[in-house]
């Protein structure tokens, strides 16, 4: 069973990440079990691969415009935990 505090967080995140975006998709949550997470700063889990993505538009000075910088976001959860997965494009880097 889903301990209730699990669903609530679930449902404030997707409430709030749904009014940041243009439109407002479905944020789907891939439930994992068994699976190591580590919080290295590589999204190299398995679980990442089969998470959802959800590609955020801009919110400044154009909201819901295409951004020039690529950010997307993967949630997955397992049954203690919820992560949040960010992928950061940035298409200018300087040397």
């Amino acid at each position: 069973m889903i301990p209730r505090t699990f669903l609530t967080t679930v449902t404030v995140v997707a409430v709030v990440a749904s009014s940041c975006l243009a439109e407002e998709p479905l944020i789907n949550v891939t439930s994992i079990h068994g699976a190591a997470m580590r919080m290295d700063g590589r999204l190299d889990e398995v679980a990442w691969t089969s998470a959802t993505p959800v590609i955020l538009t801009q919110q400044s000075p154009h909201p819901g415009a295409a951004s020039p910088y690529i950010t997307t976001l993967r949630v997955v959860a397992d049954q203690n935990n919820l992560y949040f997965g960010f992928t950061c494009t940035d298409l200018v880097t300087q040397a």
